[in-house]
């Protein structure tokens, strides 16, 4: 089951990829996971709780996570507690 509840602004991203995918014909790779607020003028926006994103897509087992430059704090953190 490659489906996933999106829910809120930080989803945007998300759901834009999504949509694009359906458009353009290509898939999304399961092992990625991706979160950003996307403005309606096209700006990419930090999100709130980066740091536990990539905690659960980390415990998910999951290669890639993206998130805004905004949120590289958050990476940092991450790696501090492996």
């Amino acid at each position: 089951d490659n489906t996933v509840a999106l829910q809120g602004r930080s989803a945007s991203v998300a759901k834009a990829l999504g949509m694009a995918s359906v458009l353009e014909n290509f898939e999304i790779d399961p092992q990625v996971v991706i979160a950003g607020d996307l403005s309606r003028d096209g700006k990419l926006h930090a999100v709130g709780g980066a740091h536990h994103r990539l905690q659960a897509a980390f415990e998910a087992k999951k290669k890639i996570a993206i998130l805004p430059m905004g949120n590289q704090d958050a990476v940092a953190d991450l790696y501090l507690l492996k």
